[in-house]
């Protein structure tokens, strides 16, 4: 039997050698990997768990919890972190979570009026009565798991962007600020800039940046000889792209 089974780093597709560890004994052991202590950073609690020591388990895994230290403002910061990290993991595989974490609660629980004031109790304990640190390795520390909490903010904003706004008043565009706008100054200028510069845009290609709805080049192509398979269009807003791709090829 074995008392230790020990794997040297984790497998990926960079990884060619992974090193495997066993550790033997003559004498049969039973339940190797039992009676594991898992430590609950956000309830200060020790878990006792057979099988393995594993993040998150679910609660019917998890065979008695007793009283654990208390871990500081940064410790149960970045536990609440990593923890949202995996679930979201989870969440974006459409995978079930096994365990009895519920990723929007925990997300509120990083973000939360508590934690500013937990912030301000730690930040006390660092600092003099003149503001200035008097730990430089907790300081680091600190400084260090406020920047996880900032790109873990960043991270979610990033993946669950709003729909594009610019549905909601695509149909009103045109009339509201499009064709008041080319009527007023636009049409003059482009035909001042046709006629000064002799250009035939019969045999051009335009690619219009930020083409918006496309009125402008639709109105090249119905007044000045641009021909349509010629026009294209980009644009960041995937609401203005369904509309100018209406009138010009657009993406």
């Amino acid at each position: 039997s074995h008392s230790l089974l020990h794997q040297m780093g984790n497998p990926t597709r960079d990884t060619f050698f992974l090193t495997l560890h066993v550790y033997g004994e003559l004498e049969e052991v039973d339940n190797v990997t039992g009676d594991a202590r898992v430590f609950d950073l956000e309830n200060g609690t020790i878990q006792r768990v057979d099988g393995g020591v594993f993040f998150a388990l679910p609660p019917h895994q998890i065979k008695e919890v007793e009283a654990g230290p208390q871990g500081d403002f940064p410790t149960r910061l970045r536990h609440l972190i990593e923890l949202a990290r995996r679930l979201y993991r989870i969440e974006a595989r459409g995978g079930a979570n096994p365990s009895d974490k519920n990723l929007k609660e925990v997300i509120e629980q990083v973000y939360s009026a508590k934690q500013r004031t937990a912030l301000l109790d730690f930040l006390a304990e660092i600092t003099d009565e003149e503001g200035h640190q008097t730990h430089s390795a907790l300081w680091k520390v600190l400084n260090w798991e406020l920047k996880e909490a900032g790109k873990l903010q960043h991270e979610l904003h990033s993946s669950q962007r709003p729909e594009d706004p610019f549905y909601q008043y695509a149909e009103w565009y045109d009339d509201l600020i499009g064709r008041p706008s080319l009527e007023s100054f636009m049409a003059e200028y482009l035909g001042f800039v046709q006629s000064e510069y002799g250009i035939d845009l019969a045999d051009k290609t335009l690619i219009s940046l930020g083409c918006g709805t496309g009125l402008v080049e639709e109105y090249l192509i119905r007044e000045h000889g641009l021909r349509k398979e010629n026009a294209f269009g980009l644009d960041l807003s995937e609401a203005m792209v369904a509309v100018a791709g209406r009138r010009i090829d657009a993406a």
